[in-house]
């Protein structure tokens, strides 16, 4: 009878392991339809960059151009379809994909504007940079829900109008880069509220004229101030 503690807790730590290992292949079969989903749908993928994006047998897409996978956690962390030549519209549905941290799409073809319900799935980005684009229209608003975001980079695309009050509202973001569009508002004294940030691009854009804000003097962690050719 002593012995059936032990063979208690050893039946237990057998059926938690099965059961971690069955919840990360299923978090890993997910992960793939929805990659292959938005490949589908959302890309047009005229360069066949993306042509190992096949299912496999072992439901692991870590292989596929521009993904990488946590071993620690069997999942999803980055998707870099930099520079592939893809087309179409922002692929808004990657971000389903609730362990993602980096959604990189920079220099392809993607165009239209951006809405705030495709960015309402996105929340959990830390990292996202879809610069030297062709997306149009009003710089997006960002929900509140964006507290992790690090990095966000918009340069080179053909945003109009003034900077959304939304943008003054990231808690931890350390680079803002919207140089090279076509904003035509005032530089916004919101931004000093950035306190973590390192890096502020505006250049190349046709500002109105007039000074800086004095708030911008708050940002004490500030290294990298690129403001040429405003207006």
């Amino acid at each position: 009878m002593r012995r059936q503690p032990l063979f208690l807790f050893l039946l237990l730590s057998c059926l938690l392991s099965s059961s971690t290992g069955l919840s990360q292949v299923l978090s890993l079969e997910t992960e793939t339809q929805i990659l292959l989903r938005v490949k589908n749908t959302q890309l047009e993928d005229k360069n066949k960059s993306l042509k190992n994006w096949v299912p496999n047998t072992d439901l692991n897409p870590s292989s596929w151009t521009g993904i990488t996978c946590d071993s620690r956690i069997h999942s999803l962390v980055s998707i870099d379809l930099s520079e592939t030549g893809v087309y179409d519209e922002f692929p808004f549905g990657f971000c389903r994909i609730h362990t993602l941290q980096s959604l990189f799409v920079a220099s392809n073809f993607l165009t239209n504007s951006i809405s705030l319900n495709s960015l309402l799935l996105c929340s959990h980005l830390r990292l996202l940079n879809l610069s030297d684009n062709y997306f149009v229209g009003v710089l997006p608003e960002f929900p509140p829900e964006f507290t992790e975001l690090r990095e966000l980079d918009l340069s080179k695309n053909n945003f109009t109008g003034d900077i959304p009050a939304s943008f003054g509202q990231f808690p931890h973001l350390r680079t803002l880069v919207l140089s090279g569009n076509l904003l035509s508002g005032t530089i916004p004294p919101f931004l000093g509220n950035l306190s973590e940030l390192t890096r502020l691009e505006l250049a190349y854009n046709p500002f109105k004229p007039g000074p800086l804000p004095s708030q911008l003097g708050n940002l004490s962690n500030l290294e990298t101030l690129f403001l040429a050719d405003l207006n």
